[in-house]
């Protein structure tokens, strides 16, 4: 929301880099994929809509992730150590879908690729 109101420049002045960067807990990724999946699962009995629910999150997921790896680049400079690819394979992984997890990720050179501008 700063960003959108005052600009990218002056979003370090609410949120210093130090902190932006000791928020970032990427190595727990993996475990609060296995969480969120364990929740669906538990909510949802599999021929109920499971992997339906589950794709949904995976894409609202990794459409989130692309935002913040844009701001994070934008703003901060810093390339995340992890892509939105990797969180849909973390995400087939949990779901047993082993094509997709087993994929190779697909890393970009020079910044994060991002759809339409909507983190603005």
């Amino acid at each position: 929301r700063i960003r959108s109101d005052v600009g990218a420049a002056d979003v370090v002045i609410h949120l210093p880099k130090g902190s932006f960067l000791r928020s970032l807990k990427l190595d727990l990724v993996p475990e609060k994929v296995k969480a969120v999946r364990a929740r669906v699962e538990k909510h949802f009995v599999s021929g109920m809509g499971v992997d339906r629910v589950w794709r949904e999150i995976t894409e609202c997921l990794q459409s989130m992730f692309r935002d913040w790896a844009k701001v994070s680049a934008e703003v901060y400079g810093h390339r995340l150590a992890i892509t939105s690819d990797e969180i849909g394979r973390q995400c087939a992984e949990q779901a047993g879908d082993t094509e997709r997890a087993s994929r190779p990720s697909r890393r970009r050179s020079g910044g994060s690729r991002t759809q339409g501008d909507s983190a603005s």
